[in-house]
Protein backbone atom coordinates (compact mmCIF):
# COMPACT_ATOMS: atom_id res chain seq x y z
CA UNK A 1 0.00 0.00 0.00
CA UNK A 2 1.39 3.46 -0.62
CA UNK A 3 1.12 6.32 1.71
CA UNK A 4 2.50 9.74 2.02
CA UNK A 5 1.79 12.92 3.08
CA UNK A 6 1.14 16.25 1.81
CA UNK A 7 2.92 19.00 2.63
CA UNK A 8 0.46 20.38 5.21
CA UNK A 9 0.89 17.03 6.57
CA UNK A 10 -1.96 15.23 5.43
CA UNK A 11 -2.18 11.63 4.25
CA UNK A 12 -3.17 10.66 1.01
CA UNK A 13 -5.50 7.85 2.26
CA UNK A 14 -6.91 10.49 4.14
CA UNK A 15 -7.27 12.77 1.23
CA UNK A 16 -9.26 9.88 -0.72
CA UNK A 17 -11.53 9.22 2.42
CA UNK A 18 -12.54 13.00 2.40
CA UNK A 19 -13.50 12.87 -1.27
CA UNK A 20 -15.12 9.79 -0.84
CA UNK A 21 -17.17 11.32 2.08
CA UNK A 22 -17.94 14.43 -0.70
CA UNK A 23 -19.06 12.80 -3.66
CA UNK A 24 -21.19 10.64 -0.95
CA UNK A 25 -22.71 13.48 0.66
CA UNK A 26 -23.38 15.17 -2.96
CA UNK A 27 -25.07 11.98 -4.33
CA UNK A 28 -27.09 12.02 -1.03
CA UNK A 29 -28.42 15.75 -1.69
CA UNK A 30 -28.78 14.79 -5.34
CA UNK A 31 -31.33 12.05 -3.92
CA UNK A 32 -32.80 14.49 -1.98
CA UNK A 33 -33.72 17.12 -4.31
CA UNK A 34 -34.85 14.61 -6.82
CA UNK A 35 -37.17 13.31 -4.58
CA UNK A 36 -38.04 17.11 -3.33
CA UNK A 37 -38.38 17.73 -7.16
CA UNK A 38 -40.93 14.74 -7.66
CA UNK A 39 -43.21 15.86 -4.73
CA UNK A 40 -43.74 19.72 -6.19
CA UNK A 41 -44.13 18.29 -9.83
CA UNK A 42 -46.86 15.52 -9.02
CA UNK A 43 -47.88 16.12 -5.76
CA UNK A 44 -48.42 19.64 -6.21
CA UNK A 45 -52.11 20.81 -6.05
CA UNK A 46 -51.73 21.67 -10.05
CA UNK A 47 -51.47 18.49 -10.40
CA UNK A 48 -54.76 17.39 -8.44
CA UNK A 49 -57.75 16.03 -9.87
CA UNK A 50 -60.30 19.31 -10.26
CA UNK A 51 -63.14 18.67 -12.82
CA UNK A 52 -64.43 15.10 -13.08
CA UNK A 53 -66.99 15.22 -16.33
CA UNK A 54 -69.67 12.73 -17.26
CA UNK A 55 -71.05 12.28 -20.88
CA UNK A 56 -73.17 10.39 -23.00
CA UNK A 57 -75.67 8.72 -20.36
CA UNK A 58 -79.15 8.90 -20.49
CA UNK A 59 -80.66 6.34 -17.56
CA UNK A 60 -77.36 6.17 -15.98
CA UNK A 61 -77.05 8.89 -13.47
CA UNK A 62 -73.58 11.01 -12.92
CA UNK A 63 -73.62 9.94 -9.13
CA UNK A 64 -73.83 6.21 -10.23
CA UNK A 65 -71.32 6.44 -12.71
CA UNK A 66 -68.53 8.61 -10.63
CA UNK A 67 -69.17 6.18 -7.21
CA UNK A 68 -68.50 3.43 -9.68
CA UNK A 69 -65.73 4.85 -10.93
CA UNK A 70 -63.65 5.43 -7.81
CA UNK A 71 -62.69 8.92 -8.89
CA UNK A 72 -62.96 11.70 -6.51
CA UNK A 73 -61.92 15.47 -6.43
CA UNK A 74 -58.39 16.47 -5.40
CA UNK A 75 -56.89 12.82 -6.18
CA UNK A 76 -53.31 13.19 -7.52
CA UNK A 77 -53.98 12.75 -11.58
CA UNK A 78 -50.47 10.49 -11.73
CA UNK A 79 -52.24 7.94 -9.13
CA UNK A 80 -55.21 7.65 -11.37
CA UNK A 81 -55.02 4.27 -13.74
CA UNK A 82 -57.44 4.93 -16.69
CA UNK A 83 -57.81 1.34 -17.63
CA UNK A 84 -58.71 0.29 -14.58
CA UNK A 85 -61.32 3.17 -13.72
CA UNK A 86 -62.77 1.40 -17.16
CA UNK A 87 -62.76 -2.01 -15.95
CA UNK A 88 -65.21 -0.93 -12.88
CA UNK A 89 -67.54 1.11 -14.95
CA UNK A 90 -68.47 -2.11 -17.36
CA UNK A 91 -69.62 -3.85 -13.95
CA UNK A 92 -72.46 -1.36 -14.66
CA UNK A 93 -74.72 -3.50 -16.52
CA UNK A 94 -76.52 -0.40 -18.92
CA UNK A 95 -72.96 0.73 -19.75
CA UNK A 96 -72.78 -0.42 -23.63
CA UNK A 97 -68.89 1.44 -24.19
CA UNK A 98 -66.57 3.43 -21.69
CA UNK A 99 -63.74 5.79 -22.19
CA UNK A 100 -62.26 7.46 -19.43
CA UNK A 101 -59.75 10.34 -21.00
CA UNK A 102 -57.61 13.08 -19.16
CA UNK A 103 -57.68 16.74 -20.32
CA UNK A 104 -55.16 18.84 -19.58
CA UNK A 105 -53.45 18.21 -15.84
CA UNK A 106 -56.23 18.25 -13.64
CA UNK A 107 -59.59 17.09 -16.03
CA UNK A 108 -60.74 13.20 -16.45
CA UNK A 109 -63.70 13.07 -18.95
CA UNK A 110 -65.64 9.58 -18.84
CA UNK A 111 -67.58 9.31 -22.03
CA UNK A 112 -70.40 6.31 -21.72
CA UNK A 113 -73.06 4.87 -24.05
CA UNK A 114 -75.98 2.87 -23.02
CA UNK A 115 -77.61 -0.38 -24.07
CA UNK A 116 -80.76 -0.03 -25.97
CA UNK A 117 -83.65 -2.65 -24.44
CA UNK A 118 -85.18 -4.94 -26.56
CA UNK A 119 -87.57 -6.44 -24.43
CA UNK A 120 -88.73 -6.25 -20.78
CA UNK A 121 -89.29 -9.52 -18.46
CA UNK A 122 -91.23 -9.83 -15.25
CA UNK A 123 -88.27 -10.74 -12.59
CA UNK A 124 -89.33 -10.90 -9.10
CA UNK A 125 -92.21 -9.44 -9.92
CA UNK A 126 -90.90 -6.08 -11.08
CA UNK A 127 -90.67 -5.08 -15.06
CA UNK A 128 -86.92 -4.94 -15.71
CA UNK A 129 -85.20 -4.55 -19.51
CA UNK A 130 -83.10 -6.95 -21.53
CA UNK A 131 -80.25 -6.22 -23.54
CA UNK A 132 -79.52 -7.10 -27.04
CA UNK A 133 -77.43 -10.12 -25.89
CA UNK A 134 -79.93 -11.32 -23.24
CA UNK A 135 -78.32 -9.59 -20.07
CA UNK A 136 -80.63 -7.83 -17.68
CA UNK A 137 -79.57 -3.96 -17.59
CA UNK A 138 -81.51 -3.00 -15.39
CA UNK A 139 -85.45 -1.39 -13.85
CA UNK A 140 -87.94 -0.60 -16.46
CA UNK A 141 -88.02 3.09 -17.89
CA UNK A 142 -90.25 5.57 -18.37
CA UNK A 143 -90.26 4.44 -22.05
CA UNK A 144 -90.08 0.85 -21.70
CA UNK A 145 -94.17 0.22 -22.47
CA UNK A 146 -93.09 -0.11 -25.69
CA UNK A 147 -90.96 -3.49 -25.50
CA UNK A 148 -92.42 -6.88 -26.27
CA UNK A 149 -92.95 -8.83 -23.29
CA UNK A 150 -90.72 -12.39 -23.16
CA UNK A 151 -92.58 -14.95 -21.20
CA UNK A 152 -92.11 -18.18 -19.79
CA UNK A 153 -87.92 -18.11 -20.04
CA UNK A 154 -85.37 -18.53 -17.49
CA UNK A 155 -83.30 -15.72 -15.57
CA UNK A 156 -79.96 -17.23 -15.03
CA UNK A 157 -78.00 -15.73 -11.91
CA UNK A 158 -74.66 -13.30 -11.82
CA UNK A 159 -71.98 -15.21 -12.84
CA UNK A 160 -68.63 -15.63 -15.09
CA UNK A 161 -68.33 -11.90 -15.21
CA UNK A 162 -71.96 -11.46 -16.20
CA UNK A 163 -74.65 -10.33 -14.62
CA UNK A 164 -77.94 -11.51 -14.68
CA UNK A 165 -78.74 -12.95 -18.02
CA UNK A 166 -81.70 -15.30 -19.72
CA UNK A 167 -80.84 -18.83 -20.53
CA UNK A 168 -79.00 -19.06 -23.56
CA UNK A 169 -82.03 -20.51 -25.89
CA UNK A 170 -83.82 -17.19 -25.19
CA UNK A 171 -80.78 -15.12 -25.81
CA UNK A 172 -80.21 -16.83 -29.09
CA UNK A 173 -84.05 -16.30 -29.76
CA UNK A 174 -84.07 -12.41 -29.53
CA UNK A 175 -81.04 -12.18 -31.73
CA UNK A 176 -82.16 -14.14 -33.98
CA UNK A 177 -85.92 -13.22 -34.63
CA UNK A 178 -86.22 -9.42 -33.85
CA UNK A 179 -84.41 -8.18 -36.58
CA UNK A 180 -86.08 -10.44 -38.81
CA UNK A 181 -89.72 -9.93 -37.20
CA UNK A 182 -89.28 -5.69 -37.65
CA UNK A 183 -88.91 -6.72 -41.32
CA UNK A 184 -92.61 -8.20 -41.66
CA UNK A 185 -96.14 -6.83 -40.01
CA UNK A 186 -95.46 -8.34 -36.71
CA UNK A 187 -92.78 -5.59 -36.24
CA UNK A 188 -94.78 -4.43 -33.39
CA UNK A 189 -95.19 -7.70 -31.58
CA UNK A 190 -96.93 -7.66 -27.65
CA UNK A 191 -94.48 -10.42 -26.39
CA UNK A 192 -92.57 -13.00 -27.34
CA UNK A 193 -91.88 -17.13 -25.84
CA UNK A 194 -89.45 -20.09 -27.25
CA UNK A 195 -91.37 -22.90 -25.11
CA UNK A 196 -89.31 -25.15 -26.89
CA UNK A 197 -86.45 -25.95 -29.26
CA UNK A 198 -87.10 -24.67 -32.62
CA UNK A 199 -90.99 -23.14 -31.71
CA UNK A 200 -91.43 -19.42 -31.27
CA UNK A 201 -94.39 -18.10 -30.01
CA UNK A 202 -95.28 -14.46 -31.01
CA UNK A 203 -97.88 -12.58 -29.75
CA UNK A 204 -99.43 -9.61 -32.16
CA UNK A 205 -102.85 -7.70 -31.87
CA UNK A 206 -104.10 -10.30 -29.46
CA UNK A 207 -103.06 -13.40 -32.43
CA UNK A 208 -100.86 -15.85 -31.55
CA UNK A 209 -98.20 -16.88 -34.84
CA UNK A 210 -96.59 -20.20 -34.39
CA UNK A 211 -92.73 -19.60 -36.17
CA UNK A 212 -89.69 -22.17 -36.30
CA UNK A 213 -86.33 -21.64 -37.91
CA UNK A 214 -86.81 -22.60 -41.50
CA UNK A 215 -87.25 -21.39 -44.97
CA UNK A 216 -90.73 -22.29 -44.78
CA UNK A 217 -91.33 -19.25 -42.31
CA UNK A 218 -89.43 -17.12 -43.79
CA UNK A 219 -91.91 -17.52 -46.99
CA UNK A 220 -94.75 -17.37 -44.86
CA UNK A 221 -93.69 -14.36 -43.30
CA UNK A 222 -93.99 -12.60 -46.38
CA UNK A 223 -97.47 -13.99 -47.13
CA UNK A 224 -98.52 -12.00 -43.76
CA UNK A 225 -100.44 -8.83 -45.70
CA UNK A 226 -102.48 -10.97 -47.68
CA UNK A 227 -103.55 -12.81 -44.55
CA UNK A 228 -104.63 -9.60 -42.62
CA UNK A 229 -106.59 -8.43 -45.76
CA UNK A 230 -108.30 -11.67 -45.92
CA UNK A 231 -109.11 -11.26 -42.36
CA UNK A 232 -110.68 -8.02 -43.01
CA UNK A 233 -112.60 -9.29 -45.67
CA UNK A 234 -113.88 -12.79 -44.19
CA UNK A 235 -114.63 -10.50 -41.09
CA UNK A 236 -113.77 -13.15 -38.42
CA UNK A 237 -110.66 -12.62 -35.99
CA UNK A 238 -108.09 -14.75 -35.70
CA UNK A 239 -106.94 -17.25 -33.43
CA UNK A 240 -103.68 -18.47 -34.01
CA UNK A 241 -101.82 -18.49 -37.15
CA UNK A 242 -99.32 -21.18 -37.57
CA UNK A 243 -96.46 -20.64 -40.38
CA UNK A 244 -94.07 -23.77 -39.55
CA UNK A 245 -95.24 -25.53 -42.47
CA UNK A 246 -95.67 -25.15 -46.43
CA UNK A 247 -99.69 -24.53 -45.87
CA UNK A 248 -101.09 -21.62 -43.47
CA UNK A 249 -102.93 -23.10 -40.83
CA UNK A 250 -105.47 -20.42 -39.32
CA UNK A 251 -107.81 -21.03 -36.32
CA UNK A 252 -110.69 -18.46 -36.17
CA UNK A 253 -111.67 -17.29 -32.72
CA UNK A 254 -115.31 -17.77 -32.51
CA UNK A 255 -117.20 -14.75 -31.50
CA UNK A 256 -120.96 -15.16 -30.29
Amino acid sequence: MISGTTGNGVTLSDSRFGRLFQWCLLGLLVFYAAYQSHYIVFRASYFKLQKLTVEGNRVVTDDQILEMSGLELGMPVFDIDRKFVVRRLYLLSRLDSVKVVQKGARQIIITVSEKEPVARILLHGEAVEIGPDGAIIGAATEGSSVLPWILGVQVLPSGGGMGEHLEQGASDGLRIWLPRLKKTVLKGFSAISFPCEGKVVVMWNDIEFYLADNGVVGKNLHSLKELMVYQKVAGKNYQYVDLRFQDIAVRFQEIN
